[in-house]
């Protein structure tokens, strides 16, 4: 019988299950998939719309925002469910954001194309391995990797130069594995933080379900905005931690 499923726990045959855990390994699953399915539209070349590569990033950030919250209220630790979520983050802000960035400049030129693909999947595979031994607290080390994932995918939908992609890729990955110091969100303390939070999250939905023809312009507000918090956050994470 079901009893609160995410409350206390549920049987199945005879075997216990924590609400909580199966929800956060479902989540770790739907962010998993999502970047699976677009690598595979890379690899065959199946040709679809740009915009629902952008929406799939961001909707596997939404699953990845929630799998932790549901983990942490869970009363058991399972190593499967970190190292599914830590597989999950590098196939969706990882690995497809780099076929992204060099689907966007391979017709420029293949080298630059595959220098900034593997700078930023170096980058980013460095920061989730760092975020798995250290955690995060009231702040973390380098930009997070759905942020950034979200900030390369949110080129694909602009018509902007290639110089602009190509170097916005560099500094987003510099910036991925620098010791920058950006406010953990886990803690909303202080009105830069609740209105961080809230641009943030609206942002995100706008991107998932705003119509095609303008997600364009919600793009490159978030780019936008991720240039301002690339330099304002550190200095607001320094200010806080006084």
């Amino acid at each position: 019988m079901l009893n609160k499923i995410g409350e206390k726990e549920f049987v199945i045959s005879g075997k216990r299950f924590d609400g909580w855990l199966f929800l956060a390994n479902f989540s770790s699953f739907m962010n998993f998939l999502l970047g699976v399915t677009m690598l595979v539209l890379f690899i065959f070349n199946i040709s679809i719309a740009h915009h629902w590569f952008t929406r799939a990033i961001v909707f596997g950030a939404s699953w990845d925002a929630i799998d932790g919250k549901f983990a942490r209220r869970s009363k058991f630790k399972s190593k499967f469910g970190s190292q599914i979520d830590t597989y999950s983050d590098l196939v969706t802000f990882g690995l497809a954001p780099t076929m992204i960035i060099i689907d966007m400049l391979h017709d420029v030129n293949w080298i630059i194309a595959v220098i900034c693909g593997l700078m930023y999947v170096y980058a980013s595979s460095f920061r989730l391995s760092r975020f798995m031994i250290g955690g995060t607290g009231k702040s973390f080390s380098g930009m997070p990797t759905p942020v950034s994932a979200i900030f390369i995918g949110s080129f694909y939908v602009l018509n902007v130069h290639w110089i602009i992609i190509a170097a916005s890729t560099i500094l987003i990955s510099f910036i991925m594995i620098s010791s920058f110091t950006y406010t953990a969100l886990k803690s909303i303390e202080t009105t830069f933080d609740r209105v961080h939070f809230i641009f943030g999250i609206v942002l995100m939905l706008l991107l998932t379900y705003i119509p095609t023809i303008l997600i364009g312009y919600i793009a490159a507000i978030f780019v936008l905005y991720i240039y301002y918090f690339i330099f304002i956050g550190p200095l607001h994470a320094t200010w806080r931690n006084l």
